[in-house]
């Protein structure tokens, strides 16, 4: 479907979840040194590489894939390196952040449970969309007791039946059993300090605590993960100050390591703020009454159309409208099929305005 802020939706940024393929027909030249490195801010060195790497219109179609493919390998190995950099048994305690988690900081807390130590996964929007400093981040879960290092009794979990048998032939012990059966055996006969000695640290897992268990505790699922800027969105919508939420998701994308959107000039849209038209449009689409929203979703009106919104500035699918919409509400007792169906036909609704002025505006 035709989305209002189609072109702020282009995400310019790496998608850099997995190891990139190196296979290339041609070789990629050996990347220039960065600039200091260890000085500089994660910010700083990803903005170095982008620049190196510039995407340039008079570039061929080959050239242009083999620089972005250079860019996203460069990226990727900043980022990875930065990661298993940490060492979450030499914490740097220095001035560690105390203040309570934010939404974004619980939504991590939860990836990373029971991630391996020697390799977790930390997906690249945390690093580009939410700007999360690694290393100050994970100090600051381990320091304050959101996180721990798994004790060598919660190893076993995580080693393979070989693995479990090796352990209990070096003790003398029965290898006859299930898996569980092997790990109860272990637990009953061997101490934890003898089986540490024999385990090495690359099958430590960082583990909940009963603190962080309690902080992710009914964490839902939401349009940004950004729950705190949902909510002052929101309450800006909710007032009319439609122009006002608008500036809040620029001033977001703005404080981003890579903002959204090709070309687009965040900051530029952040002092000019939405046009007359739209402005009224929101406003007219925020106030109007909507005949077609049916019976169970009618008291949820104004929820509704504030997620439409709100959605169309985030740029994001009508299914995380549907997220926000059932976080803040009391729409359990509905489908989110019903919700989905209704969010769109208003979307819809919204976007046939849009497409009916810019056709008047081009045909006089």
């Amino acid at each position: 479907m035709f989305n209002l802020f189609n072109l702020f939706k282009g995400k310019n940024k790496e998608e850099l979840d997995s190891p990139p393929n190196y296979v290339d027909p041609e070789p990629i030249p050996q990347s220039p040194p960065l600039t200091s490195k260890n000085s500089l801010s994660q910010r700083q060195i990803t903005h170095q590489i982008i620049e190196e790497t510039a995407l340039t219109n008079s570039a061929t179609i080959d050239e242009l894939d083999r620089i972005a493919q250079e860019r996203s390998n460069r990226l990727y190995d900043e980022r990875q390196q930065r990661v298993h950099n940490f060492n979450p048994f030499e914490l740097n305690t220095k001035n560690v952040d105390t203040s309570p988690l934010s939404s974004v900081e619980k939504y991590f807390l939860k990836q990373m449970s029971e991630q391996s130590i020697e390799n977790p996964t930390v997906y690249a929007y945390w690093v580009y969309e939410y700007s999360l400093n690694f290393e100050t981040t994970m100090t600051k879960l381990l320091v304050n007791n959101y996180l721990q290092i798994s004790d060598s009794f919660a190893d076993l979990d995580y080693l393979t039946v070989v693995e479990l048998k090796s352990i209990l032939k070096q003790s003398g012990l029965s290898v006859s059993g299930k898996k569980a059966e092997l790990i109860q055996r272990i637990k009953t006969n061997i101490s934890i300090d003898q089986l540490s000695a024999s385990l090495n640290d690359k099958n430590k897992r960082y583990m909940l605590t009963s603190k962080g268990k309690e902080a992710i505790a009914g964490l839902p699922k939401s349009m940004t993960k950004n729950l705190e800027l949902e909510d002052h969105c929101l309450e800006c919508i909710f007032k009319n100050n439609i122009n006002e939420a608008y500036k809040l998701v620029c001033e977001n994308e703005l404080n981003k390591t890579i903002p959204r959107g090709i070309g687009m000039n965040w900051k530029q849209e952040y002092e000019k703020g939405l046009s007359s038209f739209k402005l009224q449009l929101y406003t007219n689409f925020l106030e109007h009454d909507t005949d077609f929203i049916p019976k169970v979703l009618k008291p949820y009106e104004l929820q509704l159309k504030a997620c439409v919104i709100l959605g169309e500035f985030f740029g994001v699918a009508i299914s995380k409208s549907a997220d926000l919409f059932m976080r803040i509400t009391d729409s359990s007792h509905i489908s989110k099929s019903e919700i989905l169906s209704t969010l769109q036909e208003m979307q819809c609704k919204l976007l046939t305005s849009m497409q009916q002025h810019t056709f008047d505006i081009l045909h006089g």
